[in-house]
């Protein structure tokens, strides 16, 4: 994706699993980048954009809590490492 994924997300994760369910980060990804094309190429007809543009806001917020969690588990492995 081209642009930096900055912004805040709404508290409570589970609401991102109900709303993607058994979805990967890669997938969410993925589907986010096309989205996000569609959009810039002005291939979506403007009846569907405000759909399209809370779908990818659904992924975004889904893609930062993915990252937040690895990066948690990331540090928590240092903590543990400068321990020893």
């Amino acid at each position: 994706m081209r642009r930096g994924l900055s912004g805040s997300l709404p508290s409570g994760s589970s609401q991102f699993t109900r709303i993607l369910p058994a979805m990967t980060y890669q997938e969410a990804y993925e589907q986010l980048t096309s989205l996000v094309d569609e959009i810039e190429n002005e291939t979506v007809p403007l009846d569907e954009l405000p759909g399209k543009i809370r779908q990818a806001t659904e992924l975004i917020a889904f893609c930062q809590q993915r990252l937040r969690a690895v990066d948690d588990d990331y540090q928590l492995a240092l903590q543990q490492l400068q321990k020893r």
